[in-house]
């Protein structure tokens, strides 16, 4: 027995093939215990289990625009999706560079935050379209909400947590 995850782009290359009918296979994506990808560049391949597989079969012909956006769909209501009230990452730093909250209670918060896996979508620049993943940090520090001394200190608190 293998402890071994089953890969999200062999799972997609089966639909495609017609081995596993739409609505199964659509269901069983969007409930898929995804990897998070922290960190990627061009010259890595596509972790197999993350979203950004599901952005690379579109490109390739394996999903279509109505696959991608059904499962986008129930993956967000099975993460409670934008009713969920969720407490905004990017709103929060904002709050913070106007001076709303103090720089510790912000920080420590910040370093704690329960941040969701980036999905890569060509159609968005910049981060825009998500607002509680590390990448959000990233763009404050471009825009001047946090200094380079908040961002270390994240940083560091960020390590204690394994990132």
């Amino acid at each position: 027995m293998t402890d071994e995850k089953p890969s999200l782009r062999a799972y997609i290359e089966r639909y495609a093939a017609g081995e596993i009918p739409r609505d199964e296979a659509l269901a069983a994506i969007a409930a898929w215990d995804f990897d998070v990808v922290w960190y990627y560049t061009a010259e890595q391949p596509i972790q197999d289990n993350s979203m950004a597989v599901i952005n690379q079969a579109r490109s390739l012909g394996k999903l279509s625009n109505d696959d991608l956006g059904e499962i986008l769909a129930k993956v967000a209501r099975r993460r409670g999706g934008p009713t969920d009230r969720r407490p905004s990452l990017r709103a929060y730093i904002e709050r913070y560079a106007a001076g709303e909250i103090p720089r510790d209670e912000a920080l420590a918060t910040i370093g704690a935050w329960d941040f969701e896996e980036e999905w890569f979508d060509p159609t968005h620049m910049a981060p825009t379209h998500q607002d509680n993943h590390l990448g959000v940090v990233n763009q404050a520090r471009g825009l001047g909400r946090l200094t380079p001394e908040d961002i270390e200190e994240i940083r560091v608190l960020l390590q204690r947590r394994g990132f």
